[in-house]
């Protein structure tokens, strides 16, 4: 057996179930938002994303400034940015103009700031769900790879 072209196809398969298994938490990410209820404007559910990143890993995540408070929590003592509470109270018409609106998404990111807020994870479950996919198929794969011939 040639150790390079082994080595080679082990690592393309390792490479692909990465690409898959970040695709797969993504999409699980973003059916426990649903489920969850935590959608108001859509920003944070079409932020998934998948990328490539050094030594054969992957990101996989919801890049918005808010994703991790709603991942983890947020702890009272600090306000949150006014102007997503703001869009989140036009966008499920809480109020009757903008004014209102204004007064309303005040109101709440004094209580957020004040009491913090609960954590609502969706990524970490996503993540745990499917890591022992991930290993199966390099299972798979380097069981296939061990089953092809590579002398010469």
């Amino acid at each position: 057996m040639n150790f390079d072209e082994f080595a080679r196809e082990l690592n393309l398969v390792c490479k692909q179930a990465l690409a898959n298994l970040g695709q797969r938490i993504i999409s699980q990410a973003q059916t426990n938002l649903k489920r969850g209820r935590n959608i108001a404007t859509a920003l944070l559910i079409n932020s998934g994303a998948v990328k490539e990143g050094a030594d054969n890993t992957i990101l996989a995540g919801f890049p918005t400034i808010y994703a991790y408070y709603v991942e983890f929590g947020r702890r009272a003592g600090k306000w949150p940015p006014f102007r997503f509470i703001y869009e989140w109270v036009r966008v499920k018409h809480m109020a009757a103009d903008d004014d209102e609106a204004h007064d309303i998404a005040y109101k709440i990111q004094r209580s957020i700031g004040l009491k913090g807020t609960k954590p609502h994870p969706f990524l970490r479950p996503a993540f745990e769900k499917n890591k022992r996919l991930y290993e199966q198929v390099i299972r798979k794969g380097a069981s296939k790879i061990l089953d092809k011939d590579y002398t010469r």
